[in-house]
């Protein structure tokens, strides 16, 4: 049990030499137990994965188009939103590509606003039907413009299909090989929702597994959340 406290997880998370398939993703040598091997998984839900990252990309391609704006529509856009949080709230199901073909609608429509509008705004635009829902724009005390693009979606359980796919795989290994699951970027249901159910998964299908131990890991918590056996 004293193998992995929290600070041997982040290293061995943040480790960069990874060993290619079908060998696990690392080997390190410790003290008193010799050589390990460690298979790394991420509990994610990929479908918030993908929205995550796609949010990520909108509002970085927001800003940079934003910067390219010729200098004096540049500053008119400025003073007009030099208080202001602008949110435009995009289709999940709509791609990257769409959204930014839509970029020079939505300043167009931004810039047709009445100096300090706060709220919801083009919500009637022909052409961002089934793209765009809207934009928000608020007001508050800070230097804007900034540019947010939040979203939305279901998120699912995703540990014990992501476990599982690792236990269904064979490995070329030498020594000793645990499973170490870690908690990063997905949002977490209360541990008296998936943290049970999980358990009873991880010692059921552990001895038909390449696995001798399995940890799970929060990042943002900097917690072991279980450890079998």
């Amino acid at each position: 049990m004293l193998l992995l406290q929290y600070p041997v997880c982040k290293l061995l998370l943040t480790l960069s030499k990874k060993n290619a398939p079908p060998e696990p993703d690392i080997q390190c040598e410790v003290k008193g137990l010799g050589f390990l091997s460690f298979e790394l998984v991420e509990i994610i839900d990929r479908n918030y994965a993908n929205l995550h990252g796609k949010s990520y990309s909108t509002r970085k391609k927001l800003r940079e188009y934003y910067s390219s704006l010729p200098q004096n529509t540049k500053d008119k856009f400025d003073k007009l939103y030099s208080n202001g949080m602008i949110f435009p709230h995009f289709e999940n199901h709509s791609t990257l590509r769409q959204r930014i073909k839509l970029f020079p609608k939505i300043f167009d429509c931004l810039l047709s606003l009445d100096p300090q509008f706060d709220g919801d705004a083009c919500q009637d635009v022909p052409e961002f039907k089934g793209k765009l829902k809207g934009i928000n724009v608020s007001r508050g005390i800070f230097r804007g413009p900034i540019f947010d693009q939040p979203f939305a979606g279901s998120i699912g359980d995703p540990t014990i299909k992501r476990l599982n796919s690792k236990f269904q795989k064979k490995y070329q290994k030498n020594n000793t090989l645990h499973l170490l699951a870690h908690i990063d970027l997905n949002p977490m249901f209360p541990d008296d929702v998936w943290l049970n159910g999980t358990k009873d998964f991880v010692r059921k299908s552990l001895e038909t597994s390449q696995f001798e131990r399995v940890w799970i890991f929060d990042f943002q918590k900097s917690a072991i959340k279980f450890v079998y056996p």
